[in-house]
């Protein structure tokens, strides 16, 4: 199976915290594929996305049946397994996007016919991100150092060079660009969407992760390497650190409270980071290694999943934590879909004997209810 240090590896732990409170419904559990590793969804036609990498197919679910009718739409073979692939939606067009890093190329998946084409990318492609306004790609290629930005219209590609194994990509639609994080050169290289101009900004070490304030223009990186994250000015793009907890890993932003969230490895703490200030506060969330955050800006609710048994929130006015759901599986990835206030989970597990003399790992979706 591949494996890169451009991929980052979770330390395991179980999840707890607190105060408790009364636990939010499992709606419903979808059964899926071996390895299912990134979900996405399409809120206008109400469908579910779910991509599984040693079958290299991509799962549809339909929202809106009451049976949650599920097809598969296959993506071909692939000379590896993948570990970690990424599925994206454009709900515009109706047009899904999946990498599964192994094949050095986009599979676009049409909506409405579920025909697949494949589109060239670079080596390894790690981290997709869409600027729905301009109908426009952006893949992250680990191994060769560079970005292909794809025309969503019509699929013909460019590519950028960036710095070292970039790895995550943030849009911000209004100035049009994109900031990737380059996890081996301890750099952002900010691409201007109608020169492809490159400017390159040094940041803290091993950044793997990169986030937008889309009101402010403001962006923030997590500096896996070190105690930090680097706060970008959208206008003069100068760059200046702030001190977190040790090794932040996700990072998210509440555009309309200027607030910032990172998890942590190792650390039992999720990080809120006011973007006015700049000042920073640990919440203790009893999670050595919380592995997904959302953000629902409607409610000011913060949604935790790490490799263990609960999906947490976080009341974003008060900043307490307490478990929303404890599926009774590894969550591994989420999405949270505001329009329904619904999360959807994805949990695996091969801790079972059949699963282990098989080699294989049950994998669900769980659809779960948001905090009211």
């Amino acid at each position: 199976m591949y494996r890169r240090d451009c991929l980052r590896v979770a330390l395991l732990a179980v999840l707890a915290f607190s105060p408790p409170a009364p636990a939010q419904k499992i709606i419903a559990t979808v059964s899926l594929p071996d390895y299912a590793q990134s979900v996405s969804f399409n809120p206008v036609s109400g469908t579910i996305y779910v991509f599984s990498g040693p079958a290299n197919q991509v799962t549809e679910i339909d929202r809106d049946g009451e049976t949650l009718q599920s097809t598969a739409i296959p993506l071909g073979p692939t000379p590896e397994k993948s570990l970690n692939g990424v599925v994206r939606v454009n709900p515009r067009t109706n047009t899904i996007y999946v990498i599964n890093v192994v094949s050095n190329n986009v599979a676009v998946i049409d909506g409405d016919t579920r025909a697949v084409r494949f589109v060239p990318a670079g080596l390894h492609p790690a981290a997709l991100e869409l600027d729905v306004k301009r109908n426009r790609l952006y893949v992250a290629n680990c191994d060769d150092n560079s970005v292909t930005i794809i025309d969503g219209k019509t699929l013909r590609t460019s590519t950028i060079v960036v710095g070292g194994f970039p790895e995550s990509i943030a849009i911000d639609p209004k100035k049009n660009r994109a900031y990737v994080a380059n996890s081996h050169s301890d750099t952002v290289s900010v691409i201007d969407g109608k020169t492809h101009r490159v400017t390159t900004i040094p940041v803290g070490l091993y950044p793997v992760s990169v986030a937008v304030d889309r009101r402010t223009h403001t962006v923030y990186v997590a500096n896996l390497g070190g105690q930090s994250v680097s706060v970008i000015d959208g206008r003069s793009l100068n760059a200046r650190t702030v001190a977190v907890d040790e090794n932040p890993w996700n990072v998210v932003v509440n555009s309309r409270t200027t607030k910032v969230y990172l998890d942590h490895q190792a650390r039992k703490t999720v990080t809120v980071l006011d973007g006015r200030t700049n000042l920073a506060e640990s919440i203790p969330t009893g999670a050595d290694a919380p592995g997904v955050l959302a953000v629902d800006e409607r409610k000011n609710r913060i949604y935790v999943v790490d490799f263990a048994q609960d999906i947490a929130v976080i009341d974003g006015a008060t900043n307490q934590a307490h478990a929303l759901a404890n599926p009774e599986r590894n969550a591994m990835r989420m999405a949270f879909d505001s329009t329904r206030n619904e999360l959807y989970v994805l949990t695996i597990t091969s801790n079972t004997l059949t699963a282990l003399e098989h080699g294989r790992s049950m994998t669900e979706l769980l659809i779960v209810a948001g905090a009211p």
